[in-house]
């Protein structure tokens, strides 16, 4: 139990009476550090694009927003009423209003008579003092000079507002991140002959035998796999199958989006998606397991916006690599990048100041397909339905 298995291989060989090369360990050896090396490099690689993204794009990074030159605050250019008390009317003539008055008429080259208490009628022969009316103006306190007032035809309003605007704010890019699971939204079945797949049949053959722990997967490459499948079709029956019932997918997913216009937006992140799929084989039932990690870019609109919600559809494109990938007890390498084209509509809800809730239904076309059978094989356009989180910063 305690061996190491190489020695549990060599053992297993030596059993079997079969001879391997005298470099085949050494071969095998460096071929696996070398896998694991990639996928290391790989998953680093992954992690580090979004994040110097989010450090390249972060509002720290943006030019404070300045006033347009040439505006005036309005605090400084206020416009005083009438009722202010430091307001100054403009120096005019007085204008003398009495309500009984009369200029004596004749006297073009003279200045004219006035008289407060008596009403001259002109062209009359005499007027008699005791019938004129006497204003009364006991009791009657002191009426200040009112202003001259223009007619209403040469009034002309002014409007603070109108006359100093508020200066127009430049938009500013903001940033918001999110966090997102999903689902598909339809499983499929899949029956693969064997006859017609070689890789199929090797992995199927594979399981049949009895691997120590560590020696499964050695053989998974699926160069060095077809040619031993052509050999395994000899131990299955000419029309044997295998039956694939594939689950749901299921996904995982952090991003980060940049809104540059009031309602155009960039959005890239992480997302981390499991394929599961129960075989039945001839030889009994196998679980298949793919771990994929993925890069989605994607350009989205806000096309409404109505008491709180907002609707809103994009494109963009996904970047997939496969991590880890078995059928049954091997190990598979999975070494093609998967991409697809994505097209998404979404509605969100705000549920605070800066927390929105969302619901994103997505559409893709896978345009690169894996060596193993999975529900995007036979099918490649996939539907699935996301729901989230976003918070602006």
């Amino acid at each position: 139990m305690n061996k190491d298995w190489m020695d549990a291989f060599r053992e297993r060989c030596l059993s079997d009476e079969t001879i391997p090369s005298p470099d085949g360990w050494s071969q095998i050896s460096r071929k696996m550090r070398h896998a694991a090396i990639r996928r290391h490099s790989a998953l680093t690689v992954a992690l580090l694009i979004p994040i110097a993204a989010i450090l390249l794009w972060s509002p720290w990074r943006q030019p404070a927003v300045h006033d347009v030159p040439g505006s005036i605050p309005l605090a400084e250019n206020t416009i005083p009423s009438e009722s202010d008390d430091s307001f100054v009317a403009p120096e005019e003539e007085p204008i003398i209003t009495s309500k009984v008055a009369s200029i004596v008429p004749n006297k073009a080259k003279e200045s004219p008579d006035i008289r407060s208490d008596e009403t001259v009628v002109p062209n009359s022969p005499s007027v008699n003092p005791k019938n004129s009316v006497e204003p009364d103006v006991t009791n009657k306190p002191d009426e200040p000079e009112k202003p001259h007032e223009d007619s209403p035809k040469e009034k002309v309003s002014i409007d603070p507002f109108e006359a100093f605007p508020e200066p127009a704010r430049l938009h500013r890019p903001r940033l918001s991140v999110g966090v997102n699971a999903g689902s598909g939204m339809v499983p499929r079945k899949t029956d693969v002959l064997l006859q017609s797949t070689p890789y199929i049949a090797a992995l199927t053959f594979m399981n049949a035998i009895e691997l120590p722990a560590k020696t499964r997967g050695i053989l998974s490459n699926y160069s060095n796999t077809v040619s031993f499948g052509v050999e395994a079709n000899q131990f299955f029956p000419a029309s044997s199958t295998n039956h694939y019932h594939h689950d749901l997918p299921l996904s995982l997913g952090v991003t980060a989006r940049m809104a540059f216009a009031s309602r155009w937006g960039v959005e890239s992140g992480l997302e981390y998606t499991y394929l599961h799929s129960g075989v039945e084989s001839a030889i009994g039932r196998l679980d298949q397991r793919l771990h994929f990690i993925g890069i989605p870019v994607r350009m989205d609109a806000r096309l409404l916006s109505r008491g709180g919600f907002d609707l809103y559809a994009g494109v963009g494109a996904k970047a997939e690599k496969c991590l880890a990938a078995s059928l049954g007890q091997v190990r598979c390498e999975e070494n093609r990048i998967q991409w697809s084209a994505e097209a998404i509509a979404g509605v969100q809800y705000g549920i605070g100041n800066r927390a929105y809730l969302f619901f994103q239904p997505e559409a893709s076309y896978y345009l690169t397909k894996t060596d193993l059978v999975t529900i995007r094989t036979e099918k490649p356009i996939s539907f699935t339905l996301h729901a989230g989180l976003r918070f602006d910063l």
